[in-house]
């Protein structure tokens, strides 16, 4: 998942395809409508950095995943006034996410590259991650030493009808939060990406789980 793929059309105001794409998961597709319940973000009351997008969002992208033959649907969602409002990943049957731009990373040579995916000693795959502070464990296939990142491939359709690709190299993790509404996850997406001109950079997102039922779309 990356966010930059669709700043663009944030910052340009592209407009829209002329209708609504086919509605795919929770009934989101792109050009269409969405509003994602408050009462989730009133419980977590500012114990995570991820507050909700002020009103009825509009989905900009939509991306596609596949690992172990399950596919992951990501809808990229502009907030009123323009500004890009996060992310909802959705796997039929399993989980339903909602994730925000925490920071984005620049590698500038081979042994910054390094610091994050050397083969032996890369950081996205530590059985720990610290960012700003906050300490995660590695929640896909936890353990106490270093594994590989997932790989796979993410095919992005935007709202006007342009298309991309991106590689990622990423992995999960996560921590419990003692919150207003009791303890929840906060997740903590670590991706390296690489998109088709050769641009590279290493997302990193927080995240939530989404119960269907807060998610409407229109």
């Amino acid at each position: 998942m990356s966010f930059r793929l669709v700043k663009d059309m944030v910052a340009a105001k592209l407009g829209l395809r002329t209708a609504p794409t086919p509605r795919g998961p929770l009934g989101l597709g792109i050009g269409r409508a969405v509003e994602l319940a408050e009462a989730p973000f009133i419980l977590i009351d500012g114990a995570i950095p991820i507050v909700h997008p002020g009103g009825q969002c509009l989905v900009i992208g939509h991306g596609e995943i596949e690992a172990g033959g399950v596919t992951g649907h990501r809808y990229y969602l502009s907030a009123p006034g323009g500004k890009l409002a996060g992310m909802l990943q959705v796997v039929e049957g399993e989980e339903c996410r909602y994730f925000r731009p925490f920071d984005e990373v620049y590698p500038a040579s081979a042994g910054e590259w390094a610091f994050w995916l050397d083969d032996a000693d890369g950081y996205i795959g530590y059985p720990s991650f610290e960012v700003k502070g906050a300490l995660y464990q590695r929640l896909w296939n936890p353990g106490r030493t270093r594994v590989a990142p997932l790989s796979l491939e993410e095919n992005m359709v935007k709202a006007d009808g342009g298309t991309s690709r991106a590689e990622h190299s990423l992995m999960l993790y996560g921590r419990p939060v003692v919150t207003p509404g009791g303890q929840i996850t906060e997740y903590l997406l670590v991706s390296a990406v690489r998109v088709e001109d050769g641009t590279a950079w290493v997302d990193l997102m927080l995240g939530i789980d989404f119960l269907p039922s807060a998610v409407t779309a229109f």
